[in-house]
C-alpha cells in the first residue's frame, strides 16, 4: 500500500497487475480509506500532507468505444458524452485539494487504452472525438487494474508506474482468519475454532500440495480454491442460519463430530473439485494416509475428534461418499440419496411415452443436484465442466 501511496504522488497513470484475488481492488480501497481518515485527524494541522481520497471504478471491456469515450453523431452534430469522458472532466474541474483516481477495472486492451496515451504522458490531457481535450489536475491519477500486460503497447506500458500484486505473499490463511472470525460463538464453541483452526493448518497445505501434482479440470490459484472451500462449508453447516439465530432464544449448537465430517467433505469437493478423474486415484490415497496421520510432518492434531466409525469408508473413493444429511455421523455413497421417484422427464417432452423421455439418476446427476441445490440456496455462483 506505501508503495502505491509512493507511486501515486509521482507518477499520474499506474498499472495495479497481478492474478485474480491478489488484493488489488483493496489496495486502492484501503488506501483511500486511510488517507481519508488521516486528513480528518488532521484537517487542523496547516502543514499536513494528508489529504482525501476519492475513487471511480469503470470497466472497459463493458462497453463499446462509443460508450466510454463519447460519441458524435455526423448527422446532428450531436455530441454525446462517454462514461470514461464525463468522469474525466468531472475530477479535472474539481480543485478540491483531494486525491481523485480513476480506475479502469479490466483487460488492457489497444481497443481502448491507445486513446489514452496523451493523458498518460507528460502532456496529461485527454483527447474526445468531438474536439474538447481535457486537461489532468495535479490530483488527478488514472490507475489500470489488470492481471495481465500481453495486449498492451510499449508505448502505453512506458506511460505508467507499475505496482504488482502477488497472490503468494499473502496466502491463504488471511482468508480462514476471517471466516473464523465471523463464526457466532453462540452456536460454535472456542473450543471448536480452535479444532477448526487445527484442522485448516494439518490438512489444507498438504492438500493443496497434492492437487499441484494433479491433472485439473481448470486450474485455479490457491486462494480461489479455499475461497470454494470455506463456501462449501458455509453452505453445508448453514453459518448463515447461524448468524441470523445467535440472538434467539434456542439458538443453533454445532455438533463437533459433524462440523469436523462436514469439514473433510468441503475439502473434497470444494479445495479439489477440479482434479481430473485420473489424478483422483492418487489424491484419494494421499488424503486417506494424511487423516489416518500416516504421512510425516502432518501428524493429527488432538482436536481431531473422529473415530474409525466417523472416517470415510474405505470400500471405494473418498469421491463417492456423501454425508448423511438424516444421520449424524454416517457416511453413505452417493448412489445411495437416489430415491425411486427421481426419474425425471425431459422438457418439452412430458407427455410422451418411453424410457427415451426419461433421465434415469445416476451418481454424477445426484451429485449435480446436491451441489445445484446448495448453490440456489445460498447464492453461490457454480461453473458446471464436461
Amino acid at each position: 500500500m506505501i508503495e502505491l501511496y509512493e507511486m501515486i504522488k509521482v507518477q499520474h497513470g499506474i498499472m495495479i497487475i497481478g492474478r485474480p484475488m491478489s488484493c488489488k481492488s483493496q489496495l486502492y480501497s484501503i488506501l483511500s480509506e486511510a488517507l481519508t481518515k488521516l486528513a480528518e485527524e488532521n484537517k487542523f494541522d496547516k502543514f499536513t500532507t494528508y489529504h482525501k481520497a476519492m475513487f471511480k471504478v469503470i470497466n472497459p471491456k463493458s462497453m463499446t468505444l462509443h460508450q466510454l469515450y463519447g460519441l458524435f453523431d455526423p448527422y446532428t452534430h450531436e455530441w454525446t458524452d462517454g462514461v470514461l469522458g464525463s468522469t474525466f472532466r468531472e475530477f479535472a474541474t474539481n480543485s478540491t485539494e483531494e486525491w481523485k483516481w480513476i480506475v479502469l477495472d479490466g483487460p488492457v486492451d489497444p481497443t481502448w487504452i491507445e486513446n489514452m496515451n496523451t493523458a498518460l504522458d507528460d502532456s496529461k490531457k485527454l483527447c474526445l472525438m468531438n474536439g474538447e481535450i481535457i486537461h489532468m489536475n495535479s490530483w488527478m491519477n488514472v490507475l489500470f487494474e489488470t492481471d495481465i500486460l500481453d495486449k498492451a503497447s510499449p508505448a502505453t506500458v512506458g506511460r505508467c508506474g507499475m505496482v504488482y500484486m502477488d497472490e503468494k505473499c499473502l496466502g491463504w490463511r488471511p482468508l480462514k482468519k476471517s471466516f473464523l472470525d465471523t463464526l457466532p460463538r453462540v452456536s460454535v464453541s472456542e473450543e471448536n475454532i480452535e479444532n477448526l483452526d487445527e484442522l485448516f493448518e494439518w490438512l489444507v497445505p498438504s492438500c493443496l500440495g497434492q492437487i499441484q501434482k494433479s491433472e485439473l479440470y481448470i486450474p485455479f490459484s490457491e486462494m480461489h480454491l479455499v475461497t470454494c472451500m470455506l463456501n462449501l462449508f458455509k453452505a453445508t453447516m448453514n453459518v448463515d442460519k447461524m448468524i441470523e439465530e445467535q440472538n434467539s432464544e434456542a439458538p443453533v449448537v454445532v455438533d463437533p463430530i459433524q462440523m469436523q465430517m462436514t469439514f473433510l467433505f468441503a475439502i473434497l469437493w470444494g479445495l479439489c473439485s477440479t482434479i481430473r478423474e485420473v489424478s483422483r486415484k492418487a489424491f484419494d490415497t494421499h488424503f486417506r494416509n494424511l487423516v489416518d496421520g500416516l504421512i510425516k510432518g502432518h501428524a493429527k492434531p488432538p482436536g481431531f475428534k473422529l473415530g474409525r466409525a466417523n472416517m470415510i469408508p474405505d470400500t471405494a473413493s473418498v469421491f463417492d461418499y456423501i454425508i448423511d444429511s438424516t444421520k449424524a455421523g454416517i457416511w453413505h455413497k452417493w448412489v445411495e440419496t437416489i430415491t425411486n421417484n427421481q426419474n425425471a422427464g425431459l422438457p418439452g417432452k412430458e407427455d410422451t411415452e418411453g424410457d427415451e423421455a426419461l433421465i434415469i439418476p445416476t451418481a454424477e446427476t445426484a451429485k449435480h443436484v446436491f451441489f445445484l441445490n446448495i448453490a440456489m440456496q445460498h447464492g453461490l455462483a457454480l461453473a458446471i465442466s464436461g
